[in-house]
């Protein structure tokens, strides 16, 4: 019989990675800072097929009980606004990806790869606006 995700969390991979996790966190939410309220380790995204611990640290943040409850809300959010775009066309699901790859400063080859795409025109155009707009929102801040 299958394990239950909460069996897979009880797991001691996962709570090797889990304690990592908030170790490089300092044990401190790491939206809010706070080190009073319990922490949990928040998966960024779940991959079909993927066992809790499979993921790497960036894809896994320490966050407090109330930080961890608001990201799962503009989570569920973002899946909403996302499965409301067209497959094609303006604003399409692959233009606005292309956008965000640009605007999160992911790397141009690493995300040619993710899509499994050959570099064109469009798509580094698309990935311009995004670098566009990240430095016109943070000036070069985060790069």
């Amino acid at each position: 019989m299958a394990k239950t995700k909460w069996e897979k969390l009880q797991e001691p991979k996962w709570q090797k990675k889990r304690l990592e996790v908030m170790s490089n966190a300092s044990f401190c939410c790491e939206i809010c800072g706070n080190s009073e309220f319990s922490l949990n380790v928040h998966h960024k995204e779940y991959i079909s097929g993927r066992e809790p611990w499979e993921y790497e640290l960036n894809q896994l943040v320490c966050l407090c009980k109330s930080c961890h409850d608001s990201e799962h809300s503009i989570h569920d959010a973002f899946r909403n606004i996302v499965s409301t775009l067209p497959v094609d066309g303006p604003y399409s699901k692959s233009e606005v990806l292309t956008v965000l790859a640009g605007l999160t400063n992911t790397d141009y080859q690493d995300f040619l790869k993710l899509i499994d795409s050959e570099d064109c025109s469009y798509i580094k155009k698309m990935y311009d606006i995004g670098l566009k707009a990240r430095n016109e929102i943070y000036g070069g801040k985060y790069d």
